[in-house]
């Protein structure tokens, strides 16, 4: 899909052979969250429960209070983390979600919130670990938590770990490198940006951004040579998008075209850019009005391919 996404006439080309949301690997059976409609589950966990490896959850807008641990499923906020929070209560666990086990394992666009630590990825092997476009902000404790055991492999891409208790993005060992760390914001926790355990000097990924981090931007650890500690420019009461494109994150994560935005323009920073985005627009309501839509052709078999095409303009 092109999008030219900030102004003007925007043409849409969109080749519908069915894409996955997560053009990853199959996927078995999809179920749906949605506590507004009784034919769905009603919760991320129940959800969850039901699912089988290789299974894909998808979780429509709201605040679920409730404590989640996936292995071997795709779990992905279908509006992205600015219109989908799990949130801790009374009656939630220490950690507001957990990744485990040796099988792939995806979690995408939630914001995590209120809980001890916020996102615990415990998973291990060499599976495919990819963590992305989420934020773990007012946690009491670390924002996101690398268990010992996690892949060296993982993908942590575009997130955000805002004003939590602890470090930003911490992980008990030490001496590892971690290359799929990129495109990450660590923005004033009272802790450490990016840290590791302390004994030897370790490494995340490239083109992260640490700014106002109470103790430093990072401990034990580097965060590459293309990463900065400028400030992001975020808004905290408009969940952490940027207070304007001047930002030094927007257009500077990383160059490669695999972590280009949506629209494949440049990769921003932080949990509203990068491949899985899911709203590439500025603001929830900055989308276009699309018209003058065609598909061609008309009608096809099951299984075939048609184009649409569409004109956009910004609003």
């Amino acid at each position: 899909m092109k999008i030219n996404s900030f102004a003007g006439v925007t043409q849409i080309c969109v080749t519908a052979t069915l894409f996955a949301c997560l053009a990853l690997e199959a996927v078995a059976t999809t179920r749906y969250v949605n506590p507004n409609d009784q034919t769905m589950y009603q919760t991320i966990m129940s959800a969850v429960a039901a699912s089988s490896a290789g299974d894909m959850v998808l979780v429509y807008p709201g605040i679920y209070q409730e404590s989640v641990s996936i292995s071997g499923i795709i779990l992905r906020a279908l509006r992205g983390p600015e219109m989908t929070l799990i949130k801790a209560s009374a009656s939630t666990g220490s950690t507001g979600v957990t990744l485990a086990g040796s099988l792939n394992v995806f979690l995408i666009g939630f914001q995590v919130q209120g809980f001890v630590t916020g996102i615990y990825v415990n998973t291990s092997g060499t599976n495919l670990t990819r963590v992305a476009n989420c934020i773990a902000a007012g946690n009491t404790g670390i924002g996101f938590y690398f268990g010992s055991s996690m892949p060296t492999g993982a993908q942590i891409l575009n997130n955000i770990s805002a004003i939590n208790g602890g470090d930003g993005f911490n992980s008990p060992k030490d001496a590892l490198t971690y290359p799929g760390v990129r495109n990450n914001i660590s923005y004033k926790n009272t802790g450490y940006g990016f840290s590791m355990l302390g004994n030897a000097t370790g490494y995340y990924g490239d083109y992260n951004c640490a700014f106002g981090n109470n103790r430093a931007a990072t401990y034990y650890c580097s965060i590459g040579n293309n990463s900065i500690k400028t400030d992001p420019l975020l808004d905290v009461t408009k969940n952490y998008r940027f207070t304007s494109q001047s930002s030094p994150c927007f257009a500077t994560g990383d160059p490669a075209s695999i972590y280009n935005n949506p629209d494949n323009t440049h990769n921003n920073m932080g949990a509203y850019g990068g491949p899985d985005a899911a709203n590439w627009w500025l603001s929830p309501t900055g989308g276009p009005t699309v018209n003058n839509v065609t598909v061609v052709p008309p009608q096809v078999a099951p299984g075939g391919t048609v184009t649409i095409r569409a004109t956009a303009t910004s609003q």
